[in-house]
């Protein structure tokens, strides 16, 4: 029953918010300006939201896509947040006061809204790239991507406590070669052969857990922002948005210092970018918890510059990874 709650929230959440937030967007659109040449701070105050807004289309890192279906909609997504951003564009040139220096914070969330957007649709067009039509040419590169991926493992020193590890890195690159997730991938069969590939002569308990690490990757592909933000954009990505709501929020706290306890409407939009702020802080915080963090840095460990930092963190992350309890024990 609990479960069944949980889930319609997430579903609700998921299907009401971009609809929510175009209505918010269209209320913002018609917020009535007395003097256009010299806004209130009101006004000014107002045209804060358009960015916010635009930053929750983007959705958590977490929640891309609530079916496979949706994963389709990329393209469409496309003009729908451009259409969007131009919407959110003009809400804050016409809230824009020059002489106020709220106006200069409209700058800073609006890259950091535009991220956040833009993530999401790369997400969803991702997924849908890759689902296209595969053939035979791609088989060089597998093959090369394989046998890099044979010679990263061996860079894992013969130590117990990289078992957890290497389960988690064997089972990202089989997912990668093989991509179960895509119904018209093509994969060729002596890829499963291989040694460093097989798990069969693992014990029970054990193949079951590279299995289970295996659909994890999967399904975080289908349905979240996970295999876009461990790329080296999608780090840019995240670290310029983060540092924009930083700054902003900074901002606005040296601009109303003296004001806080004396207008609650300052209060009160101060507390959203603080909300928001938060929010993103724990998601940052999360990306450094999951399998992908694992893998990312199990690729780098031959790199003499960060091979000692990742040596020591990676037990440690392997560890806490397979403790958590995944969506595959969940079910049935």
């Amino acid at each position: 029953m609990r479960s069944n709650f949980v889930r319609f929230i997430v579903w609700a959440s998921y299907l009401l918010l971009s609809f929510i937030a175009k209505i918010a967007l269209g209320k913002l659109s018609v917020v009535r300006i007395d003097d256009p040449e010299d806004p209130s701070y009101d006004v000014v105050l107002e045209g804060l939201l358009a960015p916010f807004l635009l930053m929750q289309l983007g959705y958590t890192d977490r929640i891309t896509a609530y079916s496979v279906e949706d994963n389709q909609l990329g393209m469409r997504q496309i003009l729908n947040n451009g259409a969007t951003v131009v919407f959110v564009v003009r809400i804050l040139i016409r809230c824009w006061d020059g002489s106020s220096p709220v106006s200069r914070l409209y700058i800073l969330l609006f890259v950091a809204g535009f991220i956040k957007a833009a993530l999401w649709v790369w997400a969803l067009k991702s997924v849908y790239d890759e689902n296209s039509i595969v053939n035979a040419e791609y088989y060089p590169k597998v093959t090369k991507e394989a046998r890099e991926s044979s010679s990263q493992l061996e860079l894992f020193p013969e130590d117990q406590k990289f078992d957890s590890a290497k389960d988690i890195l064997k089972a990202y690159f089989r997912f990668d070669c093989l991509k179960p997730h895509l119904v018209n991938w093509l994969y060729h069969p002596v890829f499963i052969s291989q040694d460093w590939m097989r798990i069969d002569f693992y014990p029970a308990n054990r193949t079951f857990t590279v299995n289970e690490i295996e659909l994890n990757f999967m399904f975080d592909t289908l349905y979240t922002k996970a295999p876009i933000l461990y790329t080296k954009c999608g780090i840019i990505g995240c670290s310029i948005s983060f540092f924009c709501l930083v700054s902003a929020l900074c901002r606005f706290a040296v601009i109303f210092k003296g004001a806080f306890l004396i207008n609650m409407y300052i209060a009160y939009t101060y507390a959203l970018p603080m909300a928001v702020t938060c929010l993103e802080l724990y998601q940052i915080t999360t990306l450094a918890f999951l399998d992908w963090a694992v893998v990312e840095m199990g690729k780098n460990l031959g790199m003499l510059l960060f091979s000692r930092l990742f040596s020591r963190l990676i037990p440690f992350l392997a560890n806490r990874c397979m403790r958590k309890k995944r969506w595959a024990r969940s079910m049935g």
